[in-house]
């Protein structure tokens, strides 16, 4: 989710204990941008107790839970706000769209349980409706109830909010991508092929929907087709780290030794803490494998 704190002014009549609140919670705002953060959740967290029925004080403290990683204490600050948002659904949007992606994160934390994980993505799918029931043309919110609905094993569910993703932007090339590979997982090749060209023909100067493109002709073992679309997203951005495995990848598979071992090896290079251990270990198995002239 995009990162936005924003320094609120109280305009006409406003409680003693409501005036308190807004001003601690600038404060911590503030202090935020200072790259304060212990000092800004405690600040926050007074606001709320200051008065609790200041709904946006709930927001901004889950905003700051959200970008700190602490999804559960996000996910209640957002409940939170909710429930004390009364009319403002603009706040209860963001509000709920929080606390959609809290649940999310939760459930695709390393070690939750899948029956777990599918109770978090039952809520997220919940969270994520009441948002678009107060704002339809929230986009993200549809991305985000689609990628849940795949998780549950629900393809039509996650195929219409694809859809409507992508009618309100057609530039969200996430939307795209994963559009595709869901039909891609459930056999429907063709289709899949022509979500890529209708996504490319919109975003052709996206790195990510070449490189979407370029995962998405791996599985379907069109591995030249594969490597051309790479190289494009290559050329747009030459850091992309996704770019840099999969096109080693595929030119793996091609027995473009040389090349492969190009890119494998600046894949691993430049690979950080953030990229799963299997794909760094299936890089360097394949960088032995084409160095074995055996």
């Amino acid at each position: 989710m995009n990162w936005l704190l924003f320094i609120v002014v109280a305009f006409g009549p406003a409680s003693a204990d409501r005036v308190q609140a807004i001003n601690k919670m600038n404060e911590g705002i503030k202090a935020e941008y200072r790259g304060d953060g212990e000092a800004a959740l405690k600040l926050v967290q007074e606001a709320t107790q200051l008065d609790p029925g200041y709904a946006k004080a709930h927001y901004v403290l889950g905003q700051l839970h959200t970008k700190a990683g602490r999804y559960v204490d996000a996910e209640k600050a957002s409940r939170a706000a909710l429930g004390v948002a009364g009319d403002d659904a603009a706040l209860a949007g963001d509000a709920g769209y929080q606390l959609g992606v809290a649940l999310l994160r939760q459930s695709d934390a390393a070690g939750v349980k899948h029956g777990d994980r599918k109770a978090l993505k039952r809520k997220a799918v919940e969270a994520f409706g009441g948002v678009i029931a107060v704002d339809p043309a929230r986009y993200k919110a549809h991305f985000r109830r689609a990628l849940a609905h795949e998780f549950l094993e629900d393809p039509d569910a996650a195929d219409a909010d694809f859809r409507r993703c992508i009618r309100l932007q057609p530039a969200y090339t996430p939307c795209f991508v994963s559009m595709a590979h869901l039909y891609i997982d459930y056999g429907f090749a063709t289709e899949a092929l022509a979500v890529l060209d209708a996504g490319l023909k919109a975003n052709d100067k996206d790195p990510g929907m070449w490189a979407g493109a370029g995962r998405a002709y791996f599985d379907l073992g069109r591995h030249q087709d594969a490597v051309d679309a790479y190289k494009k997203a290559r050329a747009i951005d030459p850091d992309m780290i996704d770019v840099l495995y999969g096109l080693g990848m595929a030119y793996a598979e091609l027995r473009m030794r040389d090349e492969a071992i190009e890119s494998l090896q600046a894949f691993v290079a430049k690979a950080g803490n953030d990229v799963p251990k299997m794909r760094k270990r299936a890089a360097n198995d394949t960088i032995a494998r084409m160095q074995d002239v055996f």
